[in-house]
């Protein structure tokens, strides 16, 4: 495939439109918020590499790095696949999946393993390469007419019983088109006349039932998405990205992936979460803090399910008064302030945090009434390994709005539905403009009102 007509995309959107879509209002939030921190991989070479998927946790990228395994001179700096065990891992190369001198990766499926591969054969063509029992199949040419000698094809999904996959079989332009299968023999094949343009799509890709893909339109390749009958521009990437091609774009949970030239050649960036390292500002005396420490039992805890260590508040009864909501949460709101945490706020409610437990799936399988719950999961590394943050969505700038769903996860944690008990200690996840992360549990019930910031409790 002509490196030039292998587009990329990147993100942009009106924030209103957002809401539609919890998983972009999340990243949107944190990139707004400050959250989000962009790496440059470590198995960039000195050339291209583009086109990165994860098909059963083995990462899948395009480069045109040099090859020693090729015999050929002219040919050793041809595109090829690549694979590695992790974004971080070593890579391989692998003559399985490149039985031509220019292969390169053309997409995946959302929710069964699959990894398309471009092929230059005639004008450009489509290959699909399966998981079975043994691994991946060896790739096998698209039927037509999604393949069609008159054209290039150039990248394709599959979702809800169609392919969608974009080509120039039209005006030379590429434009994405979706392809449903009539019977055996016949398919139907059509223009998506909601996305396409003058200027050229690329490079489709869908996650959480959201169709990704590139397009020129505006200068630079730009990725856009399209939904519920809605286009748009996603915008969560550095400014210093926007004079520049920003391709692949890969929605994962709790990453995202994509490739641009902005140091020149294509290399593959990573999006995800900045680490957390909130700092304690308190009016209160040394000798009043270590007296408070001695009273209050600690807020971290372990136990033998794996269940994460940090982030959970430990409830322990509490001789409160009788407040009325609205009093705490203007009491609430006085301590933040006394505490140095800067407007606007972004909260989330966080119903667990887990070593063993790693995905929404099993998470909902366990604990059943969190079954038709928006969840998200945020990755953090410690020195015990990765702790998976379990948080709901969408995100509230209100704390009254966050505290109220607060109240209703605590419920949804104690139903018998569940299939495993579990402590009701879901908390608001606040994050101030500053980047600070402080926990905030609270039960009306019970009258417990807690900020957790820095390991230390704070009542308020």
């Amino acid at each position: 495939m002509n490196k030039n007509l292998f587009v990329k995309f990147v993100f942009c959107i009106p924030f209103s439109f957002y809401a539609q879509f919890p998983l972009l209002q999340k990243w949107d939030s944190l990139f707004k918020t400050n959250q989000v921190e962009i790496i440059r991989l470590s198995l960039n070479s000195k050339n291209d590499d583009f086109s990165p998927v994860f098909v059963n946790k083995r990462f899948f990228f395009t480069s045109t790095r040099y090859n020693q395994k090729t015999p050929e001179i002219s040919l050793k700096w041809n595109q090829r696949v690549y694979v590695a065990d992790s974004d971080q891992g070593k890579t391989d190369f692998n003559y399985y999946f490149n039985f031509d001198e220019n292969v390169a990766v053309a997409g995946i499926n959302e929710n069964n393993p699959t990894l398309y591969l471009y092929m230059p054969f005639g004008n450009g063509d489509l290959y699909v390469s399966e998981e079975k029992e043994k691994g991946l199949t060896r790739p096998k040419k698209l039927p037509f007419p999604i393949n069609h000698p008159g054209s290039s094809e150039q990248s394709i999904t599959w979702v809800d019983g169609s392919y969608y996959f974009s080509t120039n079989r039209e005006n030379e332009q590429y434009d994405i088109y979706k392809a449903t299968q009539k019977n055996k023999k016949e398919w139907y094949v059509e223009p998506l006349s909601q996305v396409n343009s003058y200027a050229d799509e690329v490079d489709v890709r869908i996650f959480n039932n959201i169709l990704f893909f590139s397009s020129n339109r505006q200068g630079k390749f730009k990725p856009y998405y399209y939904a519920n009958e809605t286009v748009g521009l996603v915008d969560f990437l550095p400014d210093s990205f926007k004079a520049y091609d920003v391709r692949d774009f890969l929605l994962l949970d709790s990453v995202f992936y994509f490739s641009s030239n902005l140091h020149g050649n294509f290399d593959i960036y990573k999006g995800k979460l900045k680490p957390l390292q909130p700092q304690l500002i308190s009016e209160k005396k040394d000798e009043e803090k270590k007296d408070e420490e001695k009273k209050d039992t600690s807020l971290v805890i372990l136990d033998n399910e794996q269940k994460n260590t940090i982030d959970t508040v430990k409830i322990s009864s509490l001789t409160t008064s009788s407040v009325k909501p609205k009093d705490k949460l203007t009491l609430l709101h006085e301590k933040l302030d006394s505490l140095g945490l800067k407007p606007p706020y972004v909260c989330y409610v966080q119903v667990g945090a887990y070593y063993g437990l790693n995905n929404i799936e099993d998470f909902k399988r366990i604990f059943v009434a969190f079954d038709t719950s928006q969840i998200f999961i945020e990755k953090v590394e410690t020195p015990q390994g990765t702790l998976h943050k379990f948080l709901l969505l969408p995100s509230y700038s209100k704390l009254a709005d966050a505290i109220q769903r607060q109240q209703i996860a605590l419920k949804q944690q104690s139903s018998p539905r569940n299939r495993k008990k579990t402590q009701s200690d879901a908390f608001v996840a606040l994050y101030d403009a500053n980047h600070q992360r402080i926990a905030i549990f609270v039960n009306y019930t019970k009258e417990e009102f807690i900020i957790l910031m820095n390991g230390k409790k704070i009542r308020f």
